[in-house]
């Protein structure tokens, strides 16, 4: 995966100027303690990566964080939550801070897998897209998603769903599609999960032709994340 030869297109710029936002879609359960850091430095890389395009100035940040059921397991606080929306995101400074803000939990959920579509649902429906002919959601987890028999998940959709969702984003009112873009984290206490997992996410991040914004992070290592990071940024300049 994540080979895709050209990024999503986008529309050229009208006379009101281009604009991209990227929302950024972050796993803050217990196994992502240890990862923590290394995902603010993922958004931190990306960020700096596309301010330094030549869309730099037209681009704003959104976060969206995600847990797991809160039902059987109360202590997690949030299923998912808006952590900065676009809007937010225009202040780099603001921004950063609502980053840092982001701790992972340390109640456990129920099993390794989280309610990661519940966070790329929120990115789609409870984030304000208007006026950005970009759009882009960076789902970062170490974790599989309740699938949409899930008697925990909160949405009930799967990854095929989420990704038509995403696409046919505000087409009636001449809205752009938004891409959908994984970074996974194949660590070794998700191994279990790591088959269907990105089985899930190949699915959920297919982009047309050029085939998918799926991008594996082997061991979970920081040269594996380094370098896919610096991949995934590169896709979305493209």
């Amino acid at each position: 995966g994540g080979t895709a030869a050209a990024g999503p297109g986008a529309p050229a710029p009208k006379a009101g100027g281009y604009r991209a936002g990227v929302v950024f879609v972050v796993d803050s359960t217990t196994s992502m303690g240890p990862y923590i850091d290394r995902t603010r430095a993922a958004i931190r890389r990306i960020y700096d990566r596309l301010r330094g395009s030549p869309m730099g100035d037209a681009l704003s940040f959104g976060l969206v964080a995600f847990r797991d059921n809160t039902d059987v397991a109360p202590g997690l606080e949030y299923v998912s939550r808006v952590v900065a929306t676009l809007g937010d995101g225009r202040d780099p400074a603001g921004f950063f801070a609502k980053v840092n803000r982001v701790e992972a939990t340390n109640v456990s959920s129920r099993g390794f897998n989280e309610d990661a579509f519940a966070g790329v649902y929120d990115a789609i429906e409870s984030i304000d897209w208007q006026g950005y002919a970009g759009r882009f959601i960076v789902l970062i987890t170490d974790a599989g998603a309740r699938e949409a028999n899930d008697p925990l998940g909160r949405t009930h959709l799967g990854a095929e769903r989420l990704r038509l969702l995403a696409q046919e984003k505000d087409q009636t009112a001449g809205g752009s599609k938004i891409a959908i873009a994984a970074l996974h984290l194949l660590t070794p206490e998700g191994r279990q999960t790591h088959q269907l997992a990105a089985a899930q996410y190949h699915a959920l991040t297919r982009w047309g032709d050029a085939g998918d914004l799926y991008f594996p992070v082997k061991g979970g290592t920081v040269d594996a994340f380094g370098a896919q990071v610096d991949a995934l940024a590169d896709a979305l300049v493209k």
